[in-house]
C-alpha cells in the first residue's frame, strides 16, 4: 500500500525573495505543515538549525521532512521513509550544457545536448538529483550522480541505494519553478499538494492544489 506524502507550497510574490525571506517563509510553512499532522513546533524548535530540526521531528514525532526554497517558491514535504524535495526557478540564463558536461553523467549530458528545451530538461535532472541527495544526507560533490536519469529521462537508477529494491521520484512545475521529489517508499506514494498564501495560517485556509507532473520509477 502506498503512503500519502503531503507537499505544502507557498509562492513568494513581489519579485525574487532574499535568502533571509526564503528561510523565514520556509520555517513558517514547516510549522503550518506539521500542525496539520498534529505536531506543534514551538519557537525553540524553529530556532534550531535545519538538519537538527528535521532530525528532531523524525525522532520525536515519526515524520519525515524535507524543505526547499528558491527566489519564488517554498515547499515542505511530509511523509514516511526517506524523503527529499527540491525546486529551481525557470528563466535564468546559464550555460546549461557546460554545467551538464562538467557535473552529470555522459549519458545525461548527451540527452541535454539533444534537448529542445535545455533549461527545463537540465533542471529536471538537477532537482531530482538534489532531492536524492537530501534524502540520504549526502553532498553534491560526492553523491550528485548516484541518481542518474536513463531512457530519455523517463526512468532512473540509483547506485548503492542501501538495499531499497525500488524507489520513486516525481517531477513537475509550479509557480514558474521545476519541482522534484524523491521517496524511498517501495510502493508509488500518493502525493497530495496544498497551497497557502499565508504561512502563519491566520488569514487564509490552505487549498488542495493540482500540480502537473509525473512519476519516475527508479531501479525498476
Amino acid at each position: 500500500m502506498s503512503v500519502t506524502t503531503r507537499i505544502w507550497l507557498q509562492k513568494l510574490n513581489g519579485g525574487p525573495a532574499s535568502r533571509e525571506r526564503q528561510s523565514h517563509s520556509a520555517r513558517r510553512l514547516l510549522q503550518l505543515a506539521c500542525r496539520s499532522s498534529g505536531v506543534e513546533l514551538n519557537a525553540g524548535h524553529l530556532a534550531l538549525p535545519g538538519p537538527e530540526l528535521i532530525s528532531l521531528i523524525d525522532e520525536e514525532f515519526g515524520l519525515s521532512i524535507s524543505i526547499t526554497h528558491c527566489r519564488q517558491l517554498v515547499a515542505v514535504a511530509l511523509g514516511k521513509g526517506r524523503l527529499g524535495v527540491d525546486c529551481e526557478p525557470l528563466g535564468r540564463k546559464r550555460n546549461w550544457q557546460g554545467i551538464a558536461d562538467h557535473f552529470f553523467t555522459p549519458e545525461e549530458a548527451s540527452l541535454i545536448a539533444n534537448a529542445g528545451e535545455q533549461e527545463r530538461i537540465f533542471l529536471r535532472h538537477w532537482v531530482l538529483k538534489e532531492s536524492y541527495i537530501k534524502s540520504v544526507n549526502g553532498s553534491v560533490f560526492g553523491d550528485l550522480n548516484r541518481l542518474a536519469l536513463t531512457d530519455l529521462g523517463e526512468t532512473a537508477r540509483v547506485e548503492s541505494n542501501n538495499g531499497d529494491d525500488s524507489v520513486w521520484a516525481w517531477v513537475g512545475c509550479f509557480a514558474g519553478c521545476v519541482l522534484g521529489m524523491y521517496s524511498s517508499d517501495t510502493a508509488r506514494p500518493k502525493l497530495v499538494f496544498y497551497e497557502t498564501t499565508d504561512a502563519a495560517g491566520t488569514s487564509s485556509a490552505p487549498r488542495r492544489k493540482q500540480v502537473p507532473g509525473y512519476f519516475i520509477p527508479i531501479n525498476q
